[in-house]
């Protein structure tokens, strides 16, 4: 087994279990094996829950939107950018 990305994952698994002991969060599991294994459904459901609680406002629900768009378009333009690199359209100096 690889040894890359280990402390990344026990960074993970400190939070998971912060989110599932200190704020009843139910964890969906570790998606690593699924074949698009991006964290868009697991915000989502992150999302849906904390605007579920009842000290979560409906502007605080805005944000969170805001927040998913701009992910959003961020991991489009890394996406593209990482294109352009290994393409080499672009270098870097």
């Amino acid at each position: 087994m690889s040894t890359i990305g280990q402390p990344e994952r026990a960074t993970q698994n400190r939070i998971i279990t912060s989110f599932r002991d200190e704020l009843g969060y139910r964890y969906p599991g570790d998606w690593t094996d699924y074949i698009d294994n991006s964290n868009n459904t697991e915000n989502w459901l992150l999302s849906v829950y904390l605007c579920k609680m009842p000290s979560f406002s409906p502007a605080r629900t805005t944000k969170v939107a805001a927040l998913e768009t701009k992910l959003a378009k961020t991991r489009s333009l890394k996406q593209g950018m990482m294109h352009n690199l290994l393409t080499r359209r672009i270098r870097l100096v």
